[in-house]
């Protein structure tokens, strides 16, 4: 079977990037959050979307996709909250890498992040922008609530979803 990553998508606060980087530990694989490599190129997530706007980073965000699917190594990726939303973000994202969604209900994402302002899509719209979100997280080879498991037991589920489907 050929060696694929794995792309992590999910609302704000679902454990991405926490489970990205124990992944792969896990997995002995490279991780990228591309929140993080948009950060180091383009300064925190809050100022890109108050200076620039939300298309401006979006655009930003699909052109890093696109640019994985020229990398030839296999990693976990972490996406932020909003790739999933944009199709093709998706389909480059399924040509090099095994989808999961994370997921947990809002009341839950509520507690976790708080008033977290590295966040500027958490604010008053948020509840619509979680249901607006739920068609895309819904295109996944697999998802799994992180609302009542460690971001140990969603790896080791990972892990075995991936071992229980090898060809």
């Amino acid at each position: 079977m050929e060696e694929r990553g794995i792309a992590l998508g999910g609302f704000m606060g679902t454990g991405k990037s926490t489970v990205g980087r124990l992944l792969a530990k896990r997995l002995n694989l490279d991780f990228i959050d591309l929140d993080d490599v948009l950060a180091a190129h383009f300064g925190p997530i809050a100022d890109q979307f108050a200076k620039d706007g939300e298309e401006v980073f979006r655009a930003r965000e699909a052109g890093l996709i696109e640019a994985l699917g020229d990398v030839k190594r296999v990693a976990v990726i972490a996406t932020g909250g909003g790739a999933w939303v944009d199709p093709e973000n998706r389909e480059a994202l399924r040509q090099i890498a095994d989808l999961v969604v994370l997921t947990a209900p809002l009341p839950v994402l509520r507690a976790r992040i708080g008033s977290d302002p590295s966040r500027p899509l958490w604010d008053t719209k948020v509840e619509a922008r979680w249901q607006s979100r739920q068609h895309a997280y819904a295109d996944a080879d697999l998802t799994i609530d992180t609302s009542e498991n460690t971001p140990e037991q969603v790896v080791e589920a990972i892990i075995q979803w991936r071992l229980a489907n090898e060809e």
